[in-house]
């Protein structure tokens, strides 16, 4: 039996079903007759007239007329539309933000180079629109997505085109990510600050249920033990990844009786959000208290003072994806390497060793 609660239509989720056991060789030249299928499957005659359809479409089987219905042994290509969806949930701020404008900007150029065309969707009502219901034949080759926490949704999609995640989320084994090499980069940082003679670092962070925070975090602590210095959760906050939360955790951690000389943040938005809360306090930045962010978004360069950061290759990233994605389309799954971009240490202004090893 079909299982009933599910977005995908019965048909294609027949269609996956017969797929998968002529791919694994249950099928070897003839097929079931439609009967069969109903009594096995227990749907309607319609839905499994429409599923094998889609399959002799595809060139999987074929129907002789008087005879059966048997397995295509010469397999038919799917023809490639050169079109890729990139989707962002609009509740994820969409091209607002910059890392997915920067992301899209890379895909672009890297689809137009190709004579492709990326397409960007921040509506999940539309994308499910574009999959299931405008057509039979599908207007793009593949979905390339980022902050998409609907994990049923995703791994019932990417049993019908190929996906691709940018940042880890661990949501299905099938789909592969683009992601950075988060662990290292903010361990270099930490490790900045420590050479400069910080001791007491808090770590500012948007939820760690994203991976790129908890990869983040276990850089931060691994640089803390290679210093041989011990960790101290009272110094770790952690919020949403915007401006405003920013501003609460160093709130938050000026509570604390003996205040941090510097501050790790995962998030460039964050440190910006802190810097009027550090300033109310009476405190500079970097005479009395270093920050470091992560991203090294445009305005990063821009502030006052300029803030040192790690940066991740917003275009490079897009434009890996895109590559990736092509792959994919063709069934080929990229490895490790291709999936995994570096970061890059950006000493600016906003980092200084702190007052009690200056004045000795």
């Amino acid at each position: 039996m079909i299982e009933s609660k599910s977005i995908i239509p019965p048909y294609m989720r027949i269609g996956m079903i017969l797929k998968k056991r002529i791919s694994d060789g249950e099928y070897t030249s003839t097929f079931p007759s439609t009967n069969d299928l109903v009594r096995e499957l227990g749907v309607s005659p319609m839905t499994i007239n429409k599923a094998v359809g889609e399959l002799v479409r595809e060139g999987l089987i074929y129907r002789k007329i008087g005879s059966g219905t048997f397995i295509n042994t010469r397999k038919k290509e799917k023809k490639k539309t050169g079109r890729i969806i990139y989707f962002v949930p609009d509740k994820a701020y969409g091209l607002r933000h910059p890392f997915h404008a920067g992301v899209f900007l890379g895909m672009t150029a890297a689809a137009m180079d190709a004579g492709c065309e990326a397409i960007f969707q921040d509506s999940e009502a539309n994308l499910l629109d574009m999959i299931f219901k405008r057509s039979k034949e599908l207007s793009f080759d593949g979905i390339i997505f980022s902050r998409w926490d609907n994990r049923k949704m995703i791994d019932e999609i990417s049993k019908v085109i190929p996906m691709l995640e940018i940042g880890i989320s661990d949501v299905s084994e099938r789909i592969p990510s683009v992601h950075f090499d988060d662990e290292n980069g903010a361990c270099k940082a930490v490790r900045y600050l420590i050479g400069l003679g910080h001791r007491r670092i808090a770590f500012i962070t948007g939820y760690m249920t994203w991976k790129e925070g908890e990869r983040r975090f276990e850089g931060y602590k691994k640089a803390l033990r290679e210093a041989g210095m011990i960790f101290d959760g009272s110094l770790v906050f952690e919020d949403e990844w915007n401006d405003p939360a920013g501003y609460r955790c160093a709130s938050r951690m000026f509570q604390l009786a003996e205040r941090p000389t510097a501050i790790f943040f995962t998030s460039d938005h964050m440190a910006f959000g802190a810097m009027p809360c550090i300033r109310e306090k009476g405190l500079t930045i970097p005479g009395d208290i270093s920050i470091i962010g992560f991203n090294n978004v445009e305005a990063s360069a821009y502030v006052e003072p300029a803030l040192t950061t790690v940066e991740i290759p917003f275009q490079n990233t897009g434009a890996r994806a895109f590559k990736c994605m092509c792959a994919m389309a063709c069934g080929v799954r990229p490895s490790e390497e291709e999936l995994m971009l570096e970061t890059r240490f950006i000493i600016r202004n906003s980092c200084c060793s702190p007052k009690t090893w200056r004045e000795t």
